[in-house]
């Protein structure tokens, strides 16, 4: 049996796309905010800016509501954390450009047909998929486009036996 490493690499990298949220949730509210205070010279005006304010700050909120949770909560950890035993299949999805990465994604796909993603940048695949791996041994892990298709297919049919 394979040794669980310690989550705390993908846990850092979830902490800071959550600041992120958290930073672009306090934009889009500073921006709602902004808005009430432009003047408005006709009816018209105001139940635009009135409009424009709210969905800026619901689209505020809702970042922050999201952002604001422990990074433990996060999908693709707890299914890593609490419930290994659903996950089928563990690879990198690499963004190129030009022949160059440009973005990496950690993808966990579940038995019931669900893919979780977490964004790791560029340069960590391997530790980051090996990472998640060490935790449900029996996946299937890395990419082909049989994997795919067994996967889109018949989820479960990914898990190792054992």
């Amino acid at each position: 049996m394979t040794q669980k490493a310690d989550l705390s690499p993908l846990l850092k990298i979830q902490r800071t796309q959550d600041r992120m949220g958290i930073l672009i949730g306090l934009a889009f509210a500073a921006i709602g905010a902004f808005l009430v205070f432009i003047p408005a010279e006709e009816d018209s005006d105001l139940v635009i800016k009135i409009v424009m304010a709210a969905a800026f700050g619901i689209a505020g909120g809702a970042f922050l509501l999201f952002s604001l949770r422990s990074p433990a909560k996060a999908p693709l950890l707890r299914a890593l954390l609490e419930t290994p035993e659903r996950v089928a299949w563990i690879y990198v999805q690499r963004g190129m450009r030009g022949g160059r990465a440009i973005s990496s994604v950690l993808k966990v796909g579940l038995v019931s047909g669900k893919m979780l993603e977490l964004s790791i940048g560029v340069g960590k695949d391997d530790e980051m998929q090996a990472l998640a791996a060490s935790h449900a041994p029996a996946a299937k892990v890395g990419w082909s486009s049989k994997l795919e298709m067994d996967f889109n297919l018949d989820p479960p049919s990914l898990r190792r036996p054992g």
